[in-house]
């Protein structure tokens, strides 16, 4: 399931670059070039999809290059419903915490 919830979060985000790209008029090599991004990896980014098709995981220095370029905080860029990423439940700490 975090698969299916990750494609889905990852085409929203493809949706929210698309749209706000196309508001402040920008082609795709503009945002591509100014975000030191290759033209193909920013188109993989608007597509939501690498190469190969699979779900995109853009790297944190890739979302605020082109966040800055698009002049928008991340919390406009990136979808708010952030998908549940873990497989299994969180891992418990053996430590003894200090009385």
């Amino acid at each position: 399931m975090p698969d299916l919830a990750w494609a889905e979060f990852m085409r929203e985000l493809a949706r929210n670059l698309h749209r706000i790209r196309v508001e402040r008029g920008y082609s795709q090599d503009q945002v591509a070039y100014t975000s030191g991004l290759s033209r193909s990896s920013y188109q993989r980014l608007e597509r939501g999809q690498t190469s190969s098709g699979a779900a995109n995981n853009p790297t944190l220095r890739n979302l605020i290059g082109v966040a800055q370029t698009l002049d928008v905080s991340l919390d406009e860029l990136v979808p708010q419903a952030w998908p549940e990423v873990q497989v299994g439940k969180p891992v418990q700490s053996k430590r003894r915490r200090p009385s």
